[in-house]
């Protein structure tokens, strides 16, 4: 497999907990004092999100190798300058894909991100971009051969829609490795983004000749799914439904999740009540940990979301998928 290099333009990195060390081929950090932009060469996490991104397009990708460029602060917020200034560095870098799980309301820079995004098309440099759906305009995404990414209500990871040219990804709330090496629920669109990079880290690490954008956007259509209107996409074709039955074995294991689910909610829990509506979204993280202990189990907590916390059934047939996968 080819080896695909991509740098994450983000908060940083927190002590390379969701990257392996070997797979960092180094990193640095920007931030602007007194309208002047200072260097550093420390590119630790800030807080939190970047290392949730890198974990995400890790997690999804084989052969991948990443630079590192911090620019939002602790607030998650940073300034269109500092934006520039890593592009450029990313472009400089020789990289194939520059993520950007963020943007900017304001036109002030389009014209110089037009420019940008210019010379990484020549150079066969493919960009990423988140696209937040409740704004009217968001630049680099809005920009001509700019991969833009919008929030996805999708259950499967692995599936991508595209209409026109937006992608949907998943952008639910889900599992995802932050700070200190622990875990949170964590969606937007900053999320769908780093899914479609991995995605297209994937297609590049087939050895094929494709490498424009051109080319990487017509085999990346052939493999994720058109639909005909946005609201498809973003509503995906999941429902809840409350009269799901589950199977000897799972009702068991109901027992079991039901017990823990006390432990870290209450005794007030309601079973009546769909899970995600009695206060798990703070502790879903302490709820995985407390299974995995009273179960004996093994969970890989990055591939849990929104729709497995949702009802205390869906959780148990996520645990046992769990379960006998750990059998085979």
């Amino acid at each position: 497999m080819t080896e695909v290099k991509i740098a994450i333009i983000d908060s940083g990195l927190d002590d390379h907990i969701s990257i392996p060390k070997n797979s960092i081929i180094g990193g640095h950090g920007y931030s602007l004092k007194d309208g002047r932009i200072r260097h550093t060469f420390d590119f630790s996490d800030t807080n939190g999100h970047g290392t949730a991104i890198g974990g995400i397009i890790n997690y999804e990708t084989n052969s991948s190798k990443f630079y590192i460029i911090r620019i939002l602060n602790e607030n998650n917020a940073s300034n269109g300058k500092l934006m520039i200034q890593a592009i450029r560095d990313a472009l400089d870098l020789g990289v194939d894909i520059i993520h950007m799980s963020l943007g900017t309301e304001s036109m002030e820079y389009k014209e110089e991100l037009e420019k940008l995004v210019k010379q990484a098309h020549e150079k066969k440099i493919l960009m990423v971009a988140a696209r937040p759906l409740e704004v009217k305009q968001c630049v680099p995404a809005d920009i001509k051969n700019v991969f833009k990414v919008f929030f996805g209500f999708i259950k499967n990871r692995q599936n991508i829609y595209w209409y026109k040219d937006e992608f949907y990804a998943q952008g639910v709330p889900q599992m995802v490795i932050y700070k200190k090496n622990l875990y949170r629920l964590m969606g937007g669109s900053s999320i769908a983004a780093a899914h479609l990079t991995a995605k297209i880290a994937s297609i590049l690490s087939k050895e094929r000749k494709e490498k424009t954008f051109e080319e990487v956007n017509r085999n990346l259509k052939k493999e994720c799914w058109q639909v005909k209107n946005r609201n498809i996409a973003r509503k995906d074709i999941w429902k809840y439904d409350g009269k799901k039955y589950l199977t000897t074995n799972q009702l068991e294991i109901y027992n079991e999740v039901l017990y823990c689910v006390k432990e870290v909610l209450g005794e007030k829990f309601d079973e009546s009540i769909p899970l995600w509506f009695q206060g798990i979204k703070t502790k879903a993280y302490y709820l995985l940990k407390t299974l995995e202990d009273h179960l004996k189990i093994k969970i890989d907590y990055q591939d849990y979301n929104f729709f497995h916390f949702f009802t205390i059934n869906n959780l148990v047939e996520k645990i046992d998928q769990e379960s006998q996968r750990l059998l085979r």
